[in-house]
């Protein structure tokens, strides 16, 4: 009898854990960059790496994307500050412009305006 209500016990606490999936580009980071690290793509590597998701700046990407790539990093997020790695991708390209992510292929592009 003890036997089955641990076993009914155990199959309760199993059916209850849920696995919880997170975002990767939702987890915080520090906007502390390498001395060669001073282009919006080399910012974007150095966060998106880490993580397994790669930026694209040549086809299929959006032909604004390499455009974006080579400017310098915004001096607001030459500060040291604590965000989700989405957020740093807005703020490099701007705010006026967007962020494409193909999450199933784990790529990470920009595109000129907002969607």
């Amino acid at each position: 009898m003890k036997y089955l209500i641990a076993l009914l016990c155990f199959l309760s606490l199993s059916l209850q854990a849920k696995t919880v999936e997170i975002d990767p580009l939702s987890v915080s980071v520090r906007t502390v960059w390498g001395k060669e690290v001073t282009t919006v793509e080399q910012a974007a590597k150095w966060i998106l790496e880490p993580i397994g998701y790669r930026l694209v700046t040549t086809y299929p990407a959006p032909v604004e994307s390499a455009r974006f790539a080579v400017r310098p990093i915004p001096p607001e997020l030459k500060m040291h500050r604590t965000m989700p790695i989405v957020d740093v991708l807005q703020l490099l390209v701007g705010i006026e412009n967007t962020v494409v992510v193909d999450r199933r292929n784990h790529l990470v592009s920009f595109e000129k305006g907002t969607k």
